[in-house]
C-alpha cells in the first residue's frame, strides 16, 4: 500500500502515518459539528474554513472513504444545515433555498465542494445580517443620545436599561462601532 501511494503522491519516501487509512468509518465528532453550528451562527466565516479545512484533512487525506461513505458524511453535513437553521430560530433564514440536494449521477466531491460552498455563504449571510443589525443599533443609540442629550441622568445605567443590554456589553459594543468610549461621546 505504501509504495502505491507513494507513486500516486509522487513521493520518492513514504512514511507509513502518511498512507491513508482504508475506512468505512467517515470523522465527523459532535464537537466538531457543534462548533460547525455556533461558527456559522455567529457569522465567523474563517473559523468555519478552518473547520470544513480538518474535516477535509481527516477524510480526505488521512482516510481513503468510498463514494458511498462521503455520500454518508454529506447527508450528516447537510443535516447539521438544519439543525444550524432550528438554532437561528428566525423567520428570515428559510432553509428551504439552502439545503443541498444530492445527484448520484455527480461526481461525490463536487456535491462536497457544493454544500462547503453552501454553508460558507450562509455564514456570510448571517455575518452582513449581524452587522447591518449592529449598524441599526448604534444608530438607535446615538438618536437617542441626540433626543435625550439635555437629561442630567443620561448615562451607560440609563442606556443600557433603554435598550436592554448590560452596561459592561454596551459600554464595548458603543466603543466597537464609534471608536469613542460611552462617556467621551458624551462630553464631545
Amino acid at each position: 500500500r505504501a509504495l502505491e501511494y507513494g507513486c500516486r503522491a509522487g513521493k520518492l519516501m513514504v512514511w507509513h502515518w502518511d498512507v491513508p487509512l482504508e475506512s468505512n468509518l467517515y470523522y465527523f465528532p459532535v464537537d466538531t459539528e457543534m462548533r460547525m453550528i455556533q461558527t456559522v451562527r455567529s457569522g465567523n466565516r474563517e473559523g468555519l474554513e478552518y473547520l470544513f479545512a480538518d474535516v477535509e484533512k481527516e477524510n480526505f487525506q488521512k482516510r481513503k472513504l468510498s463514494d458511498t461513505v462521503v455520500r454518508h458524511l454529506l447527508f450528516e453535513l447537510n443535516a447539521t444545515m438544519l439543525k444550524i437553521f432550528e438554532s437561528l430560530q428566525d423567520a428570515k433564514y428559510s432553509f428551504e433555498g439552502w439545503i443541498v440536494h444530492f445527484d448520484n449521477r455527480n461526481p461525490v466531491m463536487e456535491d462536497y465542494h457544493r454544500l462547503k460552498e453552501t454553508f460558507l455563504e450562509l455564514c456570510t449571510t448571517v455575518e452582513r445580517e449581524k452587522q447591518d443589525q449592529n449598524v441599526l443599533l448604534k444608530d438607535r443609540m446615538l438618536d437617542y443620545i441626540e433626543s435625550n442629550y439635555a437629561d442630567s441622568n443620561i448615562g451607560l445605567n440609563l442606556m443600557a436599561s433603554q435598550f436592554n443590554l448590560s452596561e459592561s456589553y454596551l459600554s464595548t459594543f458603543f466603543k466597537e462601532l464609534t471608536g469613542q468610549n460611552f462617556s467621551s461621546y458624551l462630553e464631545s
